[in-house]
């Protein structure tokens, strides 16, 4: 029974790589026609605020189907600990705004209206930059996904030794209940925030929830802040 459980986990971890490899190619094609379309209307003088807005979108969702199709097969690896991280030194502040500029066609859905309240200081940690972004974008699409015609806001500070992400929501709420299970893979609650608490604990960070049902919520990231940062490459 166990040789049969091994070969099956092992078959499904084959099928899931073989889905995102495929699929990350359509997806990239996508995602480059956006750009060039973008950019050919610019050059030719016919780019209106609509067209720009809707291929910056069509590159926003892109980025997240992507990243939904790869999130399947990081279950596995948190599972099995095999978990890779390239940790090099960056300013929380400064990929905030990238990831702000990239997903800003999606914020706005519902009709959501975005702040974005970024202390003064860069904020530099020691991470790895793409699961940073990761768990960044996993805390937006929460917030987006029980927020209409509200404010999701986006913010950071200090504390201390500590570097700190607010990511904070008008939406409808959560029980206590719901609160005590929301990293959990269960299921129900998906897989984005079960991923996003393994990547943050990995970064010896950790990460909480507070909300109040229709009060919104809030999930508040922390990450040690350091300035003399090596260049590492970590698999947990």
């Amino acid at each position: 029974m166990g040789e049969n459980n091994s070969n099956g986990k092992k078959q499904w971890i084959r099928v899931l790589s073989n889905l995102s490899h495929e699929l990350r190619t359509p997806l990239t094609i996508v995602s480059n026609y956006a750009q060039l379309a973008k950019e050919h209307a610019r050059r030719k003088g016919k780019a209106d605020d609509y067209t720009i807005d809707k291929m910056r979108l069509i590159t926003s969702e892109v980025e997240r189907m992507a990243m939904m199709v790869d999130q399947a097969l990081d279950i596995e690896r948190i599972r099995e600990g095999k978990m890779c991280y390239q940790k090099v030194d960056i300013s929380l502040n400064e990929l905030i705004g990238n990831i702000i500029e990239v997903c800003y066609p999606v914020l706005n859905k519902n009709r959501n209206r975005l702040q974005v309240n970024l202390c003064k200081e860069p904020l530099p940690v020691s991470a790895d930059e793409q699961r940073i972004r990761q768990v960044l974008i996993n805390l937006i699409n929460n917030a987006l996904s029980h927020t209409r015609n509200g404010e999701i806001t986006i913010g950071t500070y200090s504390q201390q030794n500590e570097a700190v992400i607010t990511v904070q929501d008008t939406g409808i709420g959560m029980e206590e209940w719901q609160l005590e299970t929301i990293f959990d893979y269960d299921g129900e609650n998906g897989y984005g925030l079960y991923i996003s608490q393994a990547i943050i604990t990995d970064h010896n960070g950790r990460i909480t929830a507070n909300s109040q049902p229709g009060s919104g919520s809030v999930f508040l990231v922390y990450l040690p802040i350091t300035s003399d940062i090596k260049n590492e490459t970590e698999v947990k």
